[in-house]
């Protein structure tokens, strides 16, 4: 069965790696069904460098930022903010992260528009303009965290950029924040010209109480539950009260605080009750019915846990639809309470909870658990404890090559479910670990390593590798796995058997040209063109015919609209990887080309973006397989037997190869051609791999592939391998 690619990846979970003590990273659903790309204009659909950044809090604190095309971004959180509490709230294509230090002003002084991620990274190394009024006229100018340029009475005009949130993030390391504000009353971006409202408007009061019974001042979410497309949004309360205008109908709020009950961190959060308004009607969010506790135990000693748990709900209507997800983050020295689901429930809602915790130091070998679980429909009062044990977990024995060092690297692997959920990373104890995963039906299971993270001064992203999501083995199962092995390839990112959501590599249909072929990728993962903000370290051209598409940064994964009558479609793809940890810069340039005529209907269950007349693009491409490297991806000198595998998307085995030539370089000049025996689609070079030295630096491939239907595929990996003497 043929489905639309935009609306089967909707809820899909984007992985993403740490430093320090590892990050959280959560993604949101792509756009909705019936999305078609701009005629003739590549839209890419991984990171490029118009979508990805970093967001400076208001208060410092930074978070990477992919911007998804039609959907809310892709936000990665160090762990040094998960844990020390944030919380995040995602309605339709917007998405606030509120950091705990922040919950006193949020709101009551910062505008809601100083937290969107999405224009916070998108402003960059720039300025948000603000207007600030104060408490009084005799107030200090001085604003922490604000530079003002002017002051006339108790109004001002200033900037907020990074150097200013850096300075209120170290004024709150020995200030709470209503101290540091009490003589402001707001700070808040200019403000923008209101929509003209579709339908009959009418005033409707929220009301927020927090978990003391007093009126909260706090970020509350709303939607009408009956058709989305008639209301939804987010606003801050004051004094506990916010008034909005929107349609008469059936609405629902959700939201969360931060506060402490007897001596102890709390969050309390959820979704309140579906309530039919008019105009003066009033709804509210009573978080004291935050009764519903979820708690997790593991079978081993553990130390540093951290935890992100969520309430998502997915409504659709006869005008659109709205996915709507509130998090909290923190670790195990906070409570976080739920409200329970009272009164009807329209759509769809989960709430998931995604825990991470390592082995104490010095255990031998080191370990880590990656749990998850949810709660499907109406959320049940009471505390429920969901226990860890072989039961419930599989093994996973990973090894990692390739980096001289792994102190700046991250590793995560993800356990999610209908809901969705959060991909928690933590750094690399060593070059072995053993992760315990929550195993099951209903359940997928994927991974991602950064070999280098940072998040300051700019979002840096190197040496990446994905596994994507697949069904989750059965309890009990183990599973070795190695990353990293060169050389390092494109590949089509043909999905598993076992994969949620079997996503064509490269397909055409009703004219639309989608590809997924990330370069710098091992026969086992998917790589990724490294990230250096605001610059993909890749660049792609795409054509069809002697029409270029696209020639620009990025990597090649994306869509775009065909011009008719195309009789052939031609990528290519270079990509750099380099950098201190890395031993040997590995610059990847890959060209492949096939004919519009060699294209077939794709297999049952693979989607694209057309609903009908999908059709698979047999693009080629290679795997290559080498016995004897190093931890570092070196060759000891002597004769080695490199296997090369032709593949051919679309099929188990690629049919009417008719050439494969490869050459071998040792100095990265003079190139020679090296024997190919075999046939058809397996082949093997002999070479002899000589001692470093006399200008001899390592072990650089060029490969060429033709076949039958007019496919061709040439490859050159400068730095496949190292020398090893």
């Amino acid at each position: 069965m043929k489905k639309n690619l935009i609306a089967a990846m909707a809820g899909s979970t984007v992985l993403a790696a740490g430093v320090g003590a590892g990050t959280a990273t959560a993604s949101s659903p792509a756009p909705a069904a019936g999305t078609r790309p701009p005629s003739r204009t590549w839209t890419p659909t991984a990171p490029s460098s118009v979508s990805t950044g970093v967001a400076v809090l208001p208060n410092g604190d930074r978070v990477g930022v992919q911007r998804n095309p039609g959907a809310a971004p892709t936000v990665t959180a160090p762990a040094d903010l998960a844990r020390a509490g944030a919380r995040s709230m995602t309605i339709g294509t917007t998405t606030y992260v509120i950091p705990r230090r922040m919950s006193g002003v949020a709101g009551r002084v910062f505008d809601k528009a100083l937290f969107d991620v999405g224009t916070l990274a998108a402003r960059g190394s720039g300025r948000t303009a603000v207007n600030v009024t104060y408490a009084s006229s005799s107030a200090p100018t001085a604003v922490p965290g604000i530079v003002i340029t002017a002051r006339t009475g108790t109004t001002a005009t200033g900037y907020v950029d990074a150097a200013s949130s850096a300075a209120l993030g170290r004024a709150l390391a020995t200030t709470d924040a209503k101290t540091l504000f009490a003589h402001v009353r707001t700070v808040a971006p200019p403000a923008q010209p209101a929509a003209t409202p579709r339908w009959p408007m009418v005033t409707v009061t929220i009301r927020l109480i927090g978990l003391d019974g007093r009126p909260l001042d706090d970020l509350v979410g709303f939607t009408n539950v009956v058709d989305p497309g008639k209301g939804n949004g987010m606003v801050f309360t004051t004094h506990g009260i916010a008034k909005i205008s929107v349609p008469a109908g059936t609405y629902q709020l959700l939201g969360s605080t931060f506060t402490e009950v007897a001596g102890k961190p709390v969050v309390a959060m959820g979704a309140g009750r579906e309530t039919t308004v008019g105009d003066g009607d009033e709804i509210v969010l009573d978080l004291r019915k935050a009764t519903m506790r979820l708690k997790t135990s593991v079978n081993k000693p553990v130390v540093n846990p951290f935890w992100a748990q969520s309430v998502n709900r997915e409504i659709q209507g006869p005008t659109g639809g709205v996915g709507f997800s509130l998090s909290a983050l923190g670790d195990d020295s906070f409570s976080v309470r739920v409200v329970p689901t009272v009164g009807t429930l329209h759509g769809i809602q989960s709430l998931t909870k995604d825990y991470l915790a390592v082995s104490p130091s010095g255990v031998t070998p080191a370990y880590r658990f990656a749990t998850h679980y949810s709660i499907d429909g109406r959320i049940p009062d009471g505390t429920i404890v969901k226990h860890s044990d072989a039961s419930n977990l599989m093994t996973y024995k990973d090894r990692f090559t390739g980096v001289r060092s792994l102190a700046s690297a991250s590793f995560a692997r993800a356990v999610t479910g209908h809901g969705g959920g959060w991909s928690l990373g933590a750094p690399l104890p060593g070059d072995r670990l053993t992760t315990y995963a929550t195993a099951g039906p209903g359940l997928d299971h994927s991974a991602r390593l950064d070999q280098y993270i940072s998040f300051d001064p700019t979002f840096t992203t190197k040496g990446s590798f994905a596994s994507p999501p697949a069904a989750s083995p059965k309890p009990g199962t183990i599973k070795s796995v190695v990353w990293g092995v060169g050389p390092l390839h494109q590949r089509y990112a043909a999905p598993p058997a076992s994969a949620p959501f079997k996503i064509c590599p490269a397909c055409v249909g009703d004219g639309v040209f989608n590809v997924e072929a990330p370069p710098l990728s091992t026969n086992a993962q998917l790589g990724s063109a490294d990230l250096v903000e605001p610059d993909i370290l890749g660049r792609v051209t795409i054509k069809a015919d002697d029409t270029v598409l696209y020639a620009g940064q990025g990597q090649l994964s994306g869509y775009s609209a065909l011009p008719a009558g195309t009789k052939s479609v031609t990528t290519t793809q270079v990509a750099t990887r380099s950098g201190a940890v890395f031993p040997r810069t590995t610059v990847l340039s890959t060209k492949s080309s096939t004919k519009m005529a060699a294209s077939f209907p794709a297999p049952d269950g693979w989607m694209c973006l057309a609903e009908t007349g999908c059709r698979v693009l047999p693009f080629l491409s290679v795997d290559y397989r080498i016995a004897g490297q190093t931890a570092l991806g070196a060759l000891p000198a002597g004769k080695r037997r490199l296997d090369l595998t032709v593949n051919q998307v679309g099929r188990a085995t690629a049919k009417g190869v008719t050439s494969v030539k490869v050459w071998v370089s040792y100095d990265g000049k003079t190139w020679t051609a090296a024997p190919v025996t075999g046939s058809g689609a397996q082949r093997a070079v002999a070479l002899t791999i000589p001692e470093p030295g006399s200008g001899r630096t390592g072990v650089n491939l060029k490969v060429s592939v033709a076949d039958a239907a007019g496919s061709t595929y040439t490859e050159q990996i400068t730095g496949a391998f190292g020398l090893a003497g």
